[in-house]
């Protein structure tokens, strides 16, 4: 499945101009996350420098690579945030917390300037999964100015980086980026792993209780 996406991201920088290419894959990046985080941009920046790219060109690839991990980043947001009451109501036991605990916690962000600060910070750390900061965002019921304006400028951050990683080719800078990759993965499939985990484990009580 994995390489299939790959497969497919790969198939689009080739058939699609650039510019087409940095929106539509990191609006899927986000919403799918086995595909690695740093590869798109990455990608691009290779293909920016064949292309011979100006500043001002990779200035708007990050631009655009942006908008489309943001719009990616409030699709998820917006479907964990309608479905937080039901998945509390499921799981929140396992953890023991409730719909009320959850929503003290939220109120803590009241849209102030360190809520922006905070979260531009963790959308621009390579090894922190963004499809967890999206799902985190949407349980918590963050404001959705703060979610859009720290995932935008927390995006612009990191997908710089990557460009450059891509468009200069510096073999250092690319084992380091393969390095954070494997981070995130581990992070995000961990995370994955222990939801599956808990979900075998809840419905496993729920057979035991029926019979």
């Amino acid at each position: 499945m994995f390489q299939t996406l790959e497969s497919f991201v790969l198939n689009l920088a080739h058939s699609l101009p650039l510019e087409l290419f940095v929106i539509i894959a990191s609006f899927i990046e986000e919403v799918i996350p086995p595909i690695p985080s740093p590869s798109i941009v990455v990608l691009a920046g290779s293909f920016a420098a064949v292309q011979q790219y100006s500043f001002h060109g990779l200035a708007l690839l990050v631009l655009l690579a942006s908008i489309g991990k943001t719009a990616g980043a409030l699709v998820v947001y917006t479907v964990t945030k309608h479905a937080q009451s039901r998945l509390i109501e499921t799981f929140g036991h396992l953890f023991g917390i409730n719909e009320k605990d959850i929503t003290r916690f939220g109120e803590r962000f009241t849209g102030g300037l360190r809520d922006y600060v905070s979260l531009s910070i963790l959308r621009s750390t390579p090894i922190i999964p963004s499809i967890l900061l999206s799902f985190g965002s949407g349980v918590i019921k963050l404001p959705i100015r703060v979610f859009l304006v720290g995932t935008f400028i927390g995006t612009i951050v990191r997908d710089s980086f990557y460009l450059f990683v891509g468009y200069s080719g510096a073999s250092a800078l690319k084992s380091f980026t393969e390095q954070t990759t494997h981070i995130e993965s581990i992070v995000t499939f961990g995370a994955l792993f222990i939801s599956g985990i808990l979900l075998l484990y809840f419905l496993a009580r729920r057979f035991r209780k029926s019979h």
